[in-house]
C-alpha cells in the first residue's frame, strides 16, 4: 500500500478484501495470524488494529506520535488486498511453515478505513472465507487445520495448489464460478 496515496473512505458496510495469513498452532487450536507481525486473530470477535511503529516497551513513557490505527502517515492498520494485488502478497512457494500451511482468504474491514489502488487498511477486520492449500500436508494435519479453523465461524475450503500461483488459479475459477 502507498502510504502517500491512501485516502480515508467510510463505508456504509464492510469492506471485503483478501488477504494472506499463517496458520499456528497455540492455545491447543490452529489460529490464523499475521504474516508480517505474529498477530493471532482471534475467534468470535474483530481484530483490532494498533500501531507497532514505535515497537512497544513497557518501560518507556508515553510517546506523543502514538496514535490510533489506523492513522493517514503510517503504515499502521489491518491489511487486505484488491483481487489484482493479491499475488504481492502470496509467496511464490507455499512452504509449510513448522508443519502448517499458509491460509488465503476473504477478511472484512470497518472502522476507520483507508484505501489505496492496490487494497485497503482499517481498524478493525475479521475473516468472512478461508481457502487453506493443503497440497503437501499430511493428511491428519489438513484435517485438523481445517477443522480448527471453522471456529471463526466461516466458510473454509481447501485448495489443492502447490504455488501462488496455482492458488491464484484456483481462488478466480472460483470466483468465475460463484
Amino acid at each position: 500500500m502507498e502510504i502517500g496515496r491512501t485516502q480515508r473512505i467510510y463505508p456504509i458496510e464492510p469492506l471485503v478484501g483478501l488477504r494472506v495469513w499463517r496458520a499456528v498452532d497455540s492455545h491447543s487450536f490452529i489460529h490464523l495470524a499475521s504474516m508480517f507481525h505474529g498477530a493471532e486473530w482471534p475467534y468470535s470477535h474483530p481484530l483490532v488494529a494498533r500501531c507497532n511503529h514505535h515497537g512497544w516497551d513497557p518501560l518507556r513513557p508515553f510517546d506523543r506520535n502514538e496514535h490510533e490505527a489506523p492513522a493517514p502517515r503510517c503504515k499502521c492498520g489491518i491489511y487486505a488486498s484488491s483481487s489484482g494485488a493479491l499475488r504481492d502478497y502470496l509467496p511464490a512457494r507455499l512452504d509449510v511453515v513448522r508443519g502448517l500451511p499458509i491460509v488465503v482468504g476473504h477478511v472484512a474491514l470497518w472502522g476507520v478505513v483507508y484505501g489505496s489502488r492496490r487494497g485497503w487498511r482499517a481498524s478493525l477486520a475479521y475473516p468472512q472465507r478461508l481457502y487453506v492449500p493443503v497440497a503437501g500436508l499430511d493428511e491428519h494435519v489438513a484435517t485438523r487445520v481445517l477443522t480448527d479453523l471453522r471456529l471463526y465461524g466461516v466458510p473454509v475450503e481447501s485448495l489443492s495448489g502447490r504455488s501462488g500461483g496455482e492458488v491464484l488459479h484456483e481462488l478466480s475459477d472460483q470466483a468465475r464460478a460463484a
